[in-house]
């Protein structure tokens, strides 16, 4: 991680408007607009708008899901080039020396092991943790995450596999209580383990409002509700770089203004070897994605 980058930090809802508006407004996000073809000084609608036609490819489907597109050389540098200043890439060191709880948020497999592993390090490193929570959905695997030894294993799901990477990377860990209820999509739980050291560890698996999967925003609103008796102060939220703006605008106001004092975002680095067009056609869709949380959050 890079000391001179911006830290994901909040500890008001007007922190986060003011980082929505500094990200809305840059240089290099109308610089790439205008690189592909779009309106420069565009409104925020005209915006919104560009690149929902211009950079959303998943059309429903998971990220990795997404079918492919073919973008020229020209197109595939200009996301590229865009998406460190952008905060897509790496995020900065931790600013505290320690905190009340880590929030870790669920994905797929590989961004469930990197994640943890981060956690990992950091406390290696000597930063200082309270409540390690990992936070996940009742998500299947997608086809490219599946592998014979999570098969036999019975590991077929996000929370499954969180609650796996957080026993290579905290445990062996020990069930001190477990909770659940809902069916379908609506089904939730909340595990408490105890793990080396006696590190207090959470697994929480959020309800979905629809049929499919808890959203980010959905799974922090339950995050809040399960820890309404025992809230902490000072959060960091671990993540992927990538997907560190979308996510603070999303949900970094809503733990303010939920009672938590300072929320910190910390994200795994995005690697930029292998397909190059394979990584900017990532880069477009969280573009997107941040564009979008970043105008309901200035509009909320």
């Amino acid at each position: 991680m890079a000391e001179s980058i911006s830290p994901w930090v909040a500890a008001r809802l007007d922190d986060v408007r003011a980082r929505a508006r500094q990200w809305i407004e840059s240089p290099v996000l109308d610089a790439l607009v205008k690189a592909m073809g779009g309106t420069s000084d565009a409104t925020v609608d005209e915006l919104v708008a560009w690149t929902a036609q211009t950079l959303d490819t998943r059309a429903g489907a998971e990220r990795r899901d997404a079918e492919p597109v073919n973008w020229s050389g020209e197109i595939v540098d200009a996301l590229v080039r865009a998406a460190g200043p952008l905060g897509l890439l790496a995020t900065a060191a931790p600013e505290l020396a320690a905190y009340d709880g880590v929030l870790v948020l669920g994905g797929a497999t590989t961004g469930n092991e990197l994640r943890t592993a981060l956690v990992r390090n950091l406390v290696d490193e000597g930063l200082r943790v309270g409540e390690l929570c990992g936070l996940a959905a009742h998500r299947a695997f997608s086809p490219s995450e599946r592998d014979e030894v999570f098969v036999q294993e019975g590991v077929d799901t996000e929370w499954k596999h969180l609650r796996r990477c957080l026993a290579t990377a905290f445990g062996p860990l020990e069930t001190v209580e477990s909770v659940a209820g809902g069916i379908g999509s609506q089904q939730w739980m909340d595990d408490r383990y105890r793990g080396e050291n006696g590190r207090a560890l959470r697994l929480l698996v959020a309800p979905s409002a629809s049929s499919s999967r808890a959203n980010t925003s959905e799974a922090v609103a339950f995050f809040l509700e399960r820890h309404s008796e025992d809230l902490p102060r000072t959060v960091l939220v671990v993540t992927s770089a990538i997907y560190v703006p979308y996510q603070f605008f999303a949900v970094a106001g809503r733990l303010v203004v939920g009672g938590i004092s300072h929320v910190e975002f910390v994200g795994t680095p995005t690697s930029v070897s292998g397909d190059r067009g394979s990584l900017a056609q990532r880069i477009a869709q969280e573009i997107h994605g941040t564009v979008e949380s970043a105008v309901r959050v200035l509009r909320s």
